[in-house]
Order: C-alpha cells, then sequence, then structure tokens
C-alpha cells in the first residue's frame, strides 16, 4: 500500500522535515518518491479568493513562497500510519486519506520514473562485497568520465 505526504511549506519553513522522515523511517515505512516544488499557485490563489480570514490568507499567500516536500511512501497499514503521523504534526502535513485518493495523488504528484522500490535489507543485496571495489574504482572521476566509460564497454 502506498500513500502520499505533503510537508506543507509552513513545516519546511520552520525546520520540521528531518523529524518528519523520522517518524515515517521509524514507523517502518520506505519512502519510494521524494521532492521538493512549489504548490500549486492556481489552486492557492483560488483558496484566497474564497477565503474571508486575513490571517489565513497572508499564510496562503507565505505558502506560494515557500515549497513543500512531496513523499511517496510505502508499507503494511500506510494509510493509518499516516494518519497518525499527520496528527502528530497538526497543520504541518497533509497525508492520503485512502488508498483511492492516494492513488489519485500520487499520479498527480509523481510520474512512474522518480518512484524506486527497493528492499530495506541491505544483507539481501547480491553485489554487497563489490560495492567497495566500485567505490575505489570510480573515486577520482567525474561523472562525465564514468559514462565515457560505461558506454565504451
Amino acid at each position: 500500500m502506498h500513500a502520499l505526504i505533503i510537508v506543507k511549506p509552513s513545516a519546511v519553513n520552520d525546520k520540521l522535515l528531518g523529524q518528519i522522515i523520522s517518524k515515517i523511517e521509524q514507523a517502518g515505512l520506505n519512502i519510494e518518491g521524494i521532492k521538493t516544488q512549489l504548490l500549486d499557485i492556481h489552486g492557492l490563489k483560488n483558496k484566497i479568493n474564497k477565503e474571508q480570514d486575513l490571517g489565513k490568507i497572508n499564510s496562503l499567500k507565505e505558502g506560494m513562497k515557500v515549497p513543500c516536500v512531496l513523499m511517496v511512501v510505502f508499507g503494511k497499514n500506510v494509510i493509518e500510519i499516516c494518519k497518525k503521523i499527520e496528527s502528530e504534526f497538526e497543520t504541518n502535513i497533509h497525508t492520503s486519506a485512502n488508498e483511492e485518493v492516494a492513488k489519485y495523488e500520487i499520479s498527480r504528484f509523481f510520474k512512474t520514473e522518480e518512484l524506486f522500490s527497493y528492499n530495506q535489507d541491505v544483507e539481501q543485496i547480491s553485489d554487497v562485497d563489490s560495492s567497495p571495489k566500485l567505490w575505489k574504482k570510480y573515486a577520482n572521476k567525474s561523472v562525465e568520465q564514468i559514462e565515457k566509460d560505461e558506454k565504451n564497454k
């Protein structure tokens, strides 16, 4: 099961991102996609036009200047866990209401190639022993040189 978490601009501005990510990981969920972007300006302007409270209007306008962080998380009971995390951080994050909403939200904000599944159990990775050799092999090379070497294989 997957869910979308939006870390709102207020939380980014208040430097709560690390705490939120820690809660997600401590709950046993995997982050399969993460990115930073500005909120939908059109949607915010519509909210501002409908809002009567000057304090909320100013808050929404500030939200247009600070990016939010979008995350796709995966795991057992993900919706319930995300709702619990959302309640801990009050109005600073949004999480998917249910699986159907999650599917819609994820497809709205993420392309398929931006999502990555992985196994947390490092011992099950088949090529662990060769990793230090690869790091040593490429340690003093630029990205361009590595790409050139890979093409020439």
